[in-house]
């Protein structure tokens, strides 16, 4: 069983989809926040494979994730009492903006503790669970590459198409950054560099979603400072996805305090050049070629890639190439084989 289930995460109906297709029996929890009310589904699983474990485990405060994590946990002791299994893929080390880290640090020790096996993305990823939770025994991690999105979404259409399409000219130097807006992906302080950037060629598109209603204002206020910056606000479907990354140059990864992102494996998939903070975790899933790396602690080190980036412009294509060349011979029927096997070791069927 999936937890939680994802909706339309291309993440887990891909992976779903292809461990189905490898001779397994997905099913997928619902979005309570209880896994309690959801326990008799799991009781017939012989595998909880958790993702995101935030909304079984955590909550808003203190108190209520202590009370959360008891529940769960006296619900895990019986399911693998029982025989079951639970494998956790480590997709963040802690909850982004929470209000007690010290709670959710000590919660998800003990889920480690618990867990009979842990997967993560990269070997950098494995040594960073291993420094950051300082775990004493390794056996239960394993490494399972991210899968690319070359089936999940439409493919690329001509660049000149997509532009005309967002109002961008053909010499436009073109950075995007994708997804949900969120504070600690730092979309604010991505304008606030780029503003930096004195090429009036540069044009920075921010397409996405935020809940954070006061967040979103903010981010208009700093874009309407110059007509260069783009804001595309909500939500974006599949089949925009692709007029987006047709049109950029460059995808950027603002956020100075990650562990991995599925968007550089999105965006290497449209075989773009990316900008991502100096964190292995991060950009080992793409060949180093691919990248310019800014040190997540300077002040300007963002401004100083995007201004790099201006200047390297005739070699993007080619490290937009290298990065599609990384991630094209992995995909969810790879990984499906690789979790599948991690599934058939906790289980002791080999």
């Amino acid at each position: 069983m999936f937890c939680p289930g994802g909706g339309e995460n291309p993440y887990i109906k891909s992976l779903g989809e292809r461990l189905e297709g490898a001779g397994f029996r997905v099913r997928y929890a619902g979005s309570s926040s209880f896994l309690f009310f959801q326990w008799p589904r799991v009781w017939r699983s012989d595998v909880l494979h958790l993702h995101w474990p935030e909304c079984f485990l955590l909550s808003t405060s203190c108190v209520s994730s202590l009370i959360k994590g008891m529940v769960f946990f006296f619900c895990l002791f019986f399911f693998q009492l029982s025989g079951g299994k639970m494998v956790w893929t480590v997709h963040n080390l802690g909850r982004h903006e929470s209000s007690c880290p010290k709670t959710d640090y000590f919660l998800i020790r003990v889920l480690i503790w618990w867990a009979n096996a842990l997967v993560v993305h990269s070997e950098a990823g494995r040594e960073k669970v291993i420094e950051h939770y300082k775990l004493r025994r390794h056996g239960k991690l394993s490494v399972v590459r991210h899968a690319n999105f070359l089936e999940d979404y439409p493919r690329k259409i001509e660049k000149s198409l997509a532009r005309d399409q967002l109002g961008l000219k053909g010499e436009d130097i073109v950075f995007l950054f994708f997804g949900a807006i969120r504070r600690y992906k730092g979309v604010d302080c991505l304008i606030e560099n780029f503003l930096r950037i004195k090429d009036e060629r540069a044009k920075l598109v921010i397409a996405g979603q935020a809940g954070d209603k006061e967040l979103m204002r903010h981010v208009h206020v700093l874009a309407e400072k110059s007509p260069s910056v783009m804001v595309f606000d909500g939500y974006v479907t599949a089949e925009s996805v692709p007029v987006f990354m047709s049109a950029a140059d460059l995808f950027v990864l603002p956020s100075r305090n990650m562990f991995t992102s599925g968007s550089v494996v999105l965006a290497a998939s449209y075989g773009l050049a990316i900008i991502a903070p100096a964190i292995l975790s991060v950009t080992d899933a793409v060949d180093t070629r691919s990248v310019f790396r800014f040190s997540p602690t300077e002040e300007h080190a963002l401004t100083v890639a995007m201004a790099q980036a201006v200047e390297d412009y005739e070699s993007l294509p080619d490290r937009g190439a290298a990065a599609f060349a990384s991630v094209a011979c992995w995909g969810w029927t790879e990984a499906a084989k690789a979790t599948g096997a991690i599934y058939d070791k906790v289980l002791g069927r080999h």
